[in-house]
């Protein structure tokens, strides 16, 4: 049954209002799902989260939905069943319960704006979890399987599609020095072309890699056009397609260990990022780049690598790379185990550690461009 929302809300004051204050509290929501994971926030938070889901479902039922209320109330089911000891917290049940309330994050966006909705979907989905709720342990993994793959098929996407097309190159820029700026291009353009070639080649020798290079470098390019260049584009692109570059000359036993790394691997770990800071610094024309690859492994917290820097000692070049880098790297095959991990726990993962690894203003603008422009970025 497919719902034309503009016309049958009766109480849509109401549900505008609810929206409006709730966008946030989805992402505080994912936040604190990640957080719970990692041990970082106890109990208490988890009940907040409950009563998050609660008024939803409450606010929803108020305004005639029905259907929807029962589906918050399902995920609700789930996080009661967590919280009194019932059903084993683990990342497959964190996986479930973020893709969830991405589902539901999508159906409350569909009746603010007035799009037209399937809520048989989310009457399937509301059934599978209830019947999830009430299965025994033994039985829980299977249908925790049948449930993932249901929430993927289904996938509905919460983030705003803007009709025109989305370009991530920059706009031209007018140079006071046409001639000389046409020869620096021409230049700029034949090393480009020479690391993406490099980057490519790399990629396909080294499977942990997974050709994730030219997604790096979308989501790299929106983040920057969205906040109006403040980073050389063209210094960015090289940055993107060298900063893994020292990777190659990284013994191969380290990336693919899943434990805790001795000194000796570490310290190789660590060099990747001063290999393709030197080569750059050596071509000439990349000095941005080349301190954007030195640095992208640095926490905004001084925690990271190679320098421990803080804050604003940080590149723009490298709070983007970080956090474009970290996504890709966590969607990529090679951090799954048995089945796909979700974007938005990436998206979670990454608002977990703003100001803390990562730049708050550059996640803020991250989120901006997934909002935005997530299928385009990501295709």
């Amino acid at each position: 049954m497919t719902f034309a929302t503009q016309h049958d809300i009766t109480n849509l004051e109401i549900i505008e209002d609810f929206i409006d204050d709730s966008r946030e509290s989805f992402d505080e929501m994912e936040s604190i799902l990640t957080l719970f994971e990692w041990g970082e926030v106890g109990d208490e938070a988890l009940g907040n989260l409950i009563q998050r889901i609660h008024s939803i479902s409450s606010v929803l039922r108020i305004g005639g939905f029905i259907e929807a209320s029962d589906y918050a109330l399902a995920i609700q089911g789930t996080l009661e069943h967590i919280e009194n000891g019932t059903l084993d917290f683990s990342e497959k049940i964190n996986d479930i319960i973020m893709l969830s309330i991405d589902h539901l994050r999508a159906l409350t966006e569909a009746i603010f704006t007035g799009e037209a909705f399937d809520i048989s979907c989310f009457i399937g989905l509301a059934h599978l979890l209830n019947q999830f709720n009430k299965t025994d342990k033994s039985k829980a993994d299977e249908i925790a399987e049948l449930l993932l793959s249901e929430l993927h098929k289904e996938t509905v996407v919460w983030f705003t599609e803007t009709s025109e097309s989305f370009s991530v190159l920059p706009d031209n820029v007018e140079s006071s020095d046409p001639n000389h700026a046409a020869d620096l291009k021409q230049l700029s353009d034949a090393d480009l072309a020479f690391f993406r070639d490099m980057m490519h080649k790399i990629e396909k020798c080294n499977s942990y890699l997974n050709q994730r290079g030219d997604q790096i470098l979308r989501i790299c390019s929106a983040m920057n056009k969205q906040a109006g260049h403040p980073v050389d584009p063209m210094q960015l692109e090289a940055a993107v397609y060298m900063h893994d570059f020292g990777m190659a000359l990284v013994p191969s036993t380290p990336l693919l260990y899943d434990g805790l790394l001795d000194e000796d691997s570490r310290t190789d770990m660590h060099d990747h990022t001063l290999i393709g800071h030197m080569m750059l610094q050596r071509i000439g024309i990349w000095p941005d780049a080349a301190t954007m690859v030195k640095q992208h492994h640095e926490r905004v917290d001084g925690k990271g690598y190679p320098e421990g820097l803080h804050g604003e000692a940080i590149s723009d070049g490298a709070k983007i790379l970080a956090i474009a880098d970290t996504v890709v790297s966590m969607i990529s095959d090679k951090t799954y185990k048995d089945y796909k991990r979700p974007l938005i726990r990436a998206i979670a993962e990454i608002n977990a550690c703003k100001g803390s690894q990562f730049s708050e203003y550059w996640v803020n603008i991250f989120n901006r461009v997934m909002r935005d422009h997530k299928s385009v970025i990501l295709s």
